[in-house]
């Protein structure tokens, strides 16, 4: 299981994170994922300064809604067991 945290507090909520979370959620659906990845909203985490933050396995990283489909591509489906837009496996 790949769980995604998403701020949901006032300031990533104004960088845009409703549509990030909902662009990985419609990812994770397109790739068939979404028993595999929890996408879940969070209060805030204290760091965002830079963009909308997204925690994944402890670390947290800043996005855009821009910037959610190369985040999914390169961070989470590669968790998830599958690479690339083919979705084959590593």
């Amino acid at each position: 299981m790949v769980a995604v945290e998403v701020c949901v507090g006032n300031s990533c909520h104004m960088k845009g994170s409703k549509r990030i979370t909902d662009r990985l959620r419609q990812l994770a659906a397109e790739y068939g994922l979404s028993d595999e990845i929890k996408i879940n909203g969070v209060l805030c985490m204290d760091e965002c300064m830079n963009g909308a933050c997204v925690r994944l396995e402890g670390r947290v990283f800043k996005l855009s809604p821009e910037t959610a489909d190369e985040f999914f591509m390169s961070e989470i489906l590669p968790r998830a067991g599958k690479s690339g837009p083919s979705g084959a496996p590593e």
